[in-house]
């Protein structure tokens, strides 16, 4: 992914070429660092209730 990230279209084009990749992987590889890198949805806290819930149910 770093080797791609200055890369203009045309460039970016050759490089996938050249390494049997298809533009739709890149863009969701990008996708998938750039969602990593975000905030969780749950907080562990929140999480860890959620755990607890299906635990209450069964007793």
């Amino acid at each position: 992914m770093l080797k791609t990230a200055g890369l203009n279209g045309n460039e970016l084009g050759a490089y996938c070429q050249e390494q049997g990749l298809f533009l739709v992987q890149v863009s969701q590889w990008l996708q998938a660092a750039a969602d990593a890198n975000t905030a969780p949805v749950l907080t562990m806290a929140e999480q860890k209730e959620l755990e607890r819930l299906p635990a209450k149910d069964q007793q």
